[in-house]
C-alpha cells in the first residue's frame, strides 16, 4: 500500500518532530544584525574621528552583531 499524506503514519511521524528543530532564523533575520553592528560601529568611529579608539568601537559592534545572533536563536528556538 503506498503512503498518501492522508496516511496516519504521516500524522505520528510529524508528532515526533519537534518544532523546534523546524524552525530556525532566516538569512534577513541576520541581515537586520549585520545592519544593526554596522551602525553601532559607525556611530562609535563618527563619535571620536581620528582617535585610538576604533578597536573599542569594533569591540561594541561584534558584541552588538553577537547579542542580536542569540536573540534571533532564541525566538527560533525558545526554552522551554
Amino acid at each position: 500500500m503506498p503512503l498518501h499524506r492522508s496516511h496516519p503514519i504521516w500524522t505520528v511521524l510529524l508528532l515526533l518532530v519537534p518544532v523546534s528543530v523546524l524552525a530556525s532564523p532566516s538569512p534577513d533575520d541576520y541581515r537586520q544584525c549585520h545592519r544593526a553592528a554596522a551602525t553601532v560601529l559607525q556611530r562609535c568611529l563618527d563619535a571620536v574621528p581620528g582617535s585610538r579608539h576604533g578597536s573599542r568601537c569594533w569591540d561594541q559592534s561584534r558584541r552588538a552583531n553577537e547579542a542580536c545572533y542569540r536573540e534571533q536563536r532564541s525566538k527560533a528556538h525558545p526554552p522551554r
